[in-house]
């Protein structure tokens, strides 16, 4: 009798078999995880953002910016003219900088990095809490899903889930 050396096709195709099977079950569970991750890194990048807001509202004396964006919206452009950033004193009196530009002055003053944005499947706004019946400050809403998830800052700074 002749020693053989090697795998037969039936065991072969058993490994395979085996390693789909594996496969079936390990691929929805690592999708899983990495859109949860989006969602933690998504949490943490609203509270940032509702932190730079807050610190650009105090600097100007007044200047809430709001609107919305996604995460490559945040880059370039400059700082309005007159911010204490740019100018390095402080508003006095009534004197108050620019407020335009919409929400992406925080980052065009340096409040926060666009950096945390970018790769984040979700459309960011900053609403005006002052008319905000609930205190919703920030709402960041996830994009490209069937059943997105969205969160919500409050004025208070406690993080809800959003309802909608």
């Amino acid at each position: 009798m002749k020693n053989k050396q090697g795998f037969t096709l039936m065991e072969i195709l058993a490994v395979l078999l085996v390693i789909a099977v594996i496969a079936s079950f390990a691929v929805p569970m690592i999708k899983s995880v990495r859109r949860e991750m989006r969602y933690q890194k998504a949490k943490a990048a609203s509270v940032q953002l509702a932190e730079a807001v807050r610190s650009f509202y105090t600097d100007t004396k007044g200047c809430l910016t709001t609107g919305e964006f996604h995460g490559t919206d945040s880059a370039g452009g400059t700082c309005p003219t007159g911010h204490p950033i740019k100018t390095g004193v402080p508003p006095t009196g009534d004197t108050r900088p620019e407020c335009t530009g919409g929400v992406t002055v925080v980052f065009k003053c340096g409040y926060i990095s666009p950096k945390m944005f970018v790769d984040l499947p979700y459309q960011f706004e900053v609403l005006d809490p002052r008319v905000q019946d609930d205190g919703a400050f920030i709402r960041a809403t996830e994009q490209g899903e069937t059943s997105p998830r969205s969160l919500v800052v409050n004025r208070d700074m406690t993080i809800t889930e959003d309802e909608d």
